[in-house]
């Protein structure tokens, strides 16, 4: 090839040879950047859904960046709800204090109180439900204030979903906090009529003892809290909670008629 005339003509021509190769390698690095930041936000996710599953708060402050980290209110609604549903209290009240909406509702219509009374297959028990309850009762004023609003599809209040559980202290912490004892769902049944059906004689007690007028309410199908606990105890062959409702709701001055119990049993 013929020589360049000047040191300034040979500087440019290895310029241009290179300009290729130095796009390529620019287009390869700003790509591999834009992948990377695509992935962290995923990455961070993963993060705090594990902080949240082993309960671990301070793994989670780690996660979401410290204190002076600014977390979307989207984001902290969908963490505060995977957190009731592991009831995980100790992350739940991390949340909180960060400013998760307490009244929010994921997609299925549930706040994080019913999400925390209803709890995940892996969930801790009836404790960690109750260290919730209080969590969310206590750093929440505007949920007390919609305890009776149905939170679920069929209707049903947070005081049903305690009492279908057998969760016992969370049912005493509802009522205190002002729920009304004998709401109905859409298919007319009260938190008393779950508890029976559900044979947990110890919440049906709490519930009649707060409200002696639900053990005469009757369902859409025409059966009191005594009648679907007698069905109740028929179906799972005497069972024991079943036939303890079944004596409380009679106790309490709830007849159960023969003629009803057969009316049910035929429906079934």
């Amino acid at each position: 090839p013929r020589p360049p005339s000047s040191p300034q003509q040979y500087e440019a021509g290895l310029e241009r040879e290179a300009q290729p190769r130095i796009s390529a390698w620019l287009s390869v690095c700003r790509h591999g950047a834009e992948a990377a930041a695509a992935r962290a936000p995923l990455a961070r996710l993963g993060l705090m859904h594990g902080a949240i599953h082993a309960d671990d708060a301070r793994r989670l402050l780690l996660a979401l960046g410290g204190a002076c980290v600014h977390v979307s209110p989207e984001t902290l609604a969908q963490l505060l709800h995977a957190a009731a549903r592991a009831r995980a209290s100790d992350c739940l009240l991390l949340l909180l204090q960060r400013g998760a909406p307490a009244g929010s509702r994921d997609a299925a219509g549930c706040t994080a109180l019913m999400l925390a009374l209803e709890g995940d297959a892996g969930a801790q028990g009836g404790a960690g439900a109750e260290d919730c309850v209080i969590t969310i009762l206590a750093h929440a004023g505007g949920v007390a204030a919609a305890l009776d609003t149905p939170c679920d599809a069929a209707g049903q209040t947070a005081l049903h979903r305690a009492a279908r559980q057998g969760l016992v202290h969370c049912t005493q912490l509802l009522l205190e906090a002002g729920a009304t004892a004998a709401p109905r769902d859409h298919d007319g049944r009260t938190p008393l009529h779950l508890a029976c059906r559900a044979g947990e004689p110890l919440v049906a007690l709490r519930l009649a003892r707060a409200d002696p007028a639900a053990l005469g309410v009757r369902d859409g199908d025409g059966c009191t809290a005594a009648l679907l606990a007698a069905h109740s105890a028929y179906e799972r062959c005497g069972r024991t909670g079943a036939l303890q409702c079944v004596s409380l709701c009679v106790e309490h001055g709830c007849p159960l008629s023969p003629a009803a119990y057969a009316r049910r049993a035929r429906m079934s």
